[in-house]
């Protein structure tokens, strides 16, 4: 399974991104800000 970093900080837009995204088989982690991903990522 492939992984996504998502970074977005519209909430309903980052939800929306995430649902598609598992749907089409990936796992997502998403965060609303960019410093929160390089800690991720």
């Amino acid at each position: 399974m492939k992984r996504i970093l998502l970074i977005e900080d519209d909430e309903a837009l980052r939800k929306t991104l995430t649902i598609a995204l598992e749907a089409e088989g990936f796992s997502v982690v998403s965060t609303a800000d960019g410093r929160q991903g390089l800690e991720l990522g």
